[in-house]
């Protein structure tokens, strides 16, 4: 690294897991004589770290994203951070870079960003009586209002671009649905984290807002879902089930299989199911990769590769983010 005097961080979005993607970005910087090491941030997030012996050398980097972006066959959104001298903090500018890709939801588009184009405006949110009136809604059994007023609340998030107040409105309606309605709909993490998956692993801001209602209409009934449905869920659970293993498994892939709609597909699991498609398929890899920490018969990369997982380290990651502690830790607690 001594040969290098900058750094930068550049953060990806791909709609669906697509490590082959970040793999040739990533050689594709390295073509252009510029050094860069990537690692995985969740299931559709990456961060590259791009090492530069001068400030202008961003400028042909910009360059050669530029050319990248056409090549990726799902929605992509690049956020490009600032140069630091690597003597400097990165910690600031790694938060920025990968906080920059929530601004993904307004822009529904593909697209390379600069961090300091982006405005980061924080809007006065007086949530006081937010869940006085989604309460009201949902006890009225009125998932037309609900939906109105959803549309509503997002409004000054669109016109401001506030990723904040955005994170904030989701928080919100999700406390609200599980104190109040908890046998109806609960959650396999804390209410924060689980709000977060739920923003994390969407780029289209009318999706969010119909999960919102989604979750919404699951409160005003104890059970909508039509018998077609649970039978369609059903299929899917049984699928995912015989073939978690399958790295190249993602939401898209199983539309293909069943000849549906990715969205529709996706909001059928989550009617019935009470959470997302790719929110199942991680609690199975994670519970199939304890069975086999248990045996004590393969290394944690070997276990990675034989749940799903590419990269041993994101897989880590994912399993201390579920359990609280890491593959290693829980051997370690077994023994």
């Amino acid at each position: 690294m001594a040969a290098f005097d900058y750094t930068l961080y550049l953060s990806a979005f791909i709609h669906e897991e697509s490590e082959d993607f970040i793999r040739e970005l990533a050689a594709g910087i390295r073509c252009h004589g510029l050094d860069c090491e990537y690692f995985k941030e969740s299931d559709y997030a990456y961060t590259i770290q791009v090492f530069l012996h001068k400030k202008e050398e961003r400028q042909k980097l910009k360059e050669v994203l530029e050319s990248y972006m056409p090549e990726s066959r799902s929605y992509t959104f690049l956020a490009l951070g600032d140069c630091i001298p690597l003597t400097e903090s990165w910690l600031p500018c790694y938060k920025k870079s990968l906080y920059a890709l929530s601004h993904r939801y307004f822009n529904p588009e593909s697209k390379l960003i600069l961090t300091e184009e982006l405005t980061w405006k924080n809007r006065s949110a007086d949530l006081s009586k937010v869940r006085q009136t989604i309460l009201y809604y949902l006890n009225s059994k009125d998932p037309k209002g609900l939906e109105a007023y959803i549309h509503n609340l997002f409004q000054p998030a669109e016109e401001t671009h506030d990723v904040k107040y955005l994170y904030l409105i989701v928080t919100e309606f999700f406390t609200t649905y599980h104190i109040h309605y908890n046998d109806q709909v609960e959650f396999n993490h804390n209410l924060a984290e689980s709000a977060s998956l739920i923003i994390d692993e969407e780029y289209r801001l009318n999706q969010l807002k119909s999960t919102i209602l989604a979750y919404g209409r699951l409160c005003m009934a104890e059970n909508e879902a039509i018998p077609s449905d649970l039978s369609l869920s059903k299929k899917i659970i049984a699928y995912i089930d015989q073939h978690y293993s399958d790295p190249d498994l993602t939401v898209t892939r199983l539309a293909d299989i069943f000849q549906l709609n990715p969205s529709y597909l996706g909001s059928v699991f989550k009617k019935v199911n009470n959470e997302s498609l790719l929110q199942y398929l991680t609690i199975v890899r994670m519970g199939a990769s304890k069975k086999l920490l248990e045996s004590n018969q393969y290394k944690i990369s070997d276990i990675a590769e034989l749940v799903g997982y590419t990269d041993a380290f994101y897989y880590s990651k994912r399993f201390k983010k579920m359990f609280g502690y890491s593959p290693k830790d829980y051997l370690l607690r077994k023994r």
